[in-house]
């Protein structure tokens, strides 16, 4: 029986877990529970960078449940890093970067909602933020992958 796993539904089901990962990572500020049901086991066996990257989020993890000042200074850093208003931070919006002209909401959104529309995905905005956030893009190609996962799954039935 042929290996149907080397770029299958393993490869598959592990991109997608991490990219699902990352998404919720980038979504918001952790809070104790989403920092206790962290779980970076897809990132095993990525490399020595990954892993080296892997082990310092995992001291910060630990001091931010361990300390309540540690974890106070973990919201701050995300806060200032993606929600702020400062020039030149991070913001995770596409339109910002895409279209050139720093501003959200513009042609780079519009394409995003007709790639997740034409792929049969429904960006949830529950909370407001627009489609071309970095975790809906991020949620969007977990989604791909799972799409990609289960239709080899179906081949190898048939």
């Amino acid at each position: 029986m042929e290996n149907h796993d080397a770029l299958g539904e393993g490869f598959c089901k592990a991109q997608a877990e991490r990219l699902r990962l990352l998404a919720r990572i980038f979504w918001n500020v952790a809070d104790r529970e989403a920092l206790e049901s962290l779980d970076f086991a897809p990132f095993d066996g990525m490399g020595e960078a990954v892993e080296r990257a892997r082990e310092a989020v995992e001291r910060d993890r630990r001091r931010a449940l361990a300390d309540d000042g540690a974890a106070r200074d973990l919201r701050v850093e995300y806060t200032a890093l993606f929600a702020s208003s400062r020039l030149g931070a991070p913001l995770p919006y596409e339109s910002l970067y895409a279209d050139g002209g720093g501003l959200l909401m513009q042609g780079a959104r519009d394409e995003v909602r007709e790639l997740y529309r034409a792929g049969g995905y429904a960006a949830g905005q529950e909370d407001g933020e627009p489609e071309d956030h970095l975790s809906n893009e991020l949620r969007f190609l977990a989604f791909l992958y799972d799409r990609a996962r289960l239709a080899q799954e179906a081949c190898i039935r048939q």
